[in-house]
């Protein structure tokens, strides 16, 4: 895979249930790191909640959940359409729909695919355009690469059983990097959680490799757990999550009770 020069697309999964402002604000500290301390530009971001075939009890329907990750991308949308900027959160409902659970790598797999063939197809418009000569037209621009963001709570979760493939990790660590933001309540010893066999790829070689640790400097605590507790006993969530959520929340009732 060739190194990317100057543009990347975040890529942040899990189950969303429900998103709430911290998930954006993971983004947000993701893109700022990127550009601060790698000197690369986020020109994208992807939210894919997974599916209901997902090993996880207890969460609402894929459906439910993707609506209200779209309705919080869209609240950044609103926000980057009023200071003049692009969009650039988008939420992406393939892996909700699929009737299996998919794998983070051969998700991020699959997007890495999607950006390629559209860099290429967008070359090769180019080259109709302005030249005749297919020999002399040269790409203009590096491709973007995909990250992986997550907070220390995933990276808790490799020691998972079943969860995690230690081949999936190796090509992720290798071939893709981790944006770790520090998350309070799971900083301690997170980085044990990584199998010894794949220490040696844990500290970057390059922006596309290991694991960026990207601290969080305003203390933190928002969860979707605390917003389904405030749900399910009666306190305001309000500010938690985007107002858009909150309504969605509110006129379906939903984590009033846990799902079956």
């Amino acid at each position: 895979m060739s190194e990317g020069k100057g543009r990347v697309r975040l890529f942040m999964g899990g189950s969303f249930n429900p998103i709430t402002i911290a998930h954006l604000r993971i983004l947000e500290l993701a893109r700022d790191f990127v550009g601060r301390n790698l000197g690369l530009r986020v020109e994208a971001a992807v939210i894919s909640p997974v599916g209901d075939f997902y090993p996880e009890k207890r969460l609402q329907s894929a459906s439910d959940r993707v609506a209200m990750c779209k309705l919080a991308a869209e609240t950044t949308s609103k926000l980057a359409t009023e200071a003049e900027l692009d969009p650039w959160i988008r939420v992406d409902d393939w892996e909700s729909k699929q009737d299996k659970w998919i794998r983070t790598l051969d998700n991020l797999k699959r997007q890495q695919a999607m950006v390629d063939e559209e860099y290429e197809a967008k070359s090769s418009d180019e080259c109709n355009v302005t030249s005749t000569d297919d020999e002399c037209c040269q790409p203009t621009q590096a491709k973007p690469r995909m990250m992986l963001v997550c907070g220390t709570d995933l990276i808790h979760s490799f020691k998972k059983p079943g969860l995690w493939l230690i081949e999936d990790l190796e090509v992720i660590l290798r071939d893709f990097g981790i944006l770790c933001i520090t998350r309070k309540g799971f900083d301690d010893n997170y980085l044990d959680a990584i199998p010894s066999e794949l220490s040696h790829l844990v500290k970057p070689t390059g922006p596309f490799s290991g694991i960026h640790v990207v601290e969080e400097w305003v203390s933190n605590e928002i969860s979707s757990t605390k917003v389904r507790f405030g749900l399910k006993n009666g306190l305001t969530v309000q500010y938690l999550v985007t107002d858009s959520v909150f309504t969605y929340i509110q006129e379906r009732h939903l984590y009033k009770t846990e799902p079956e």
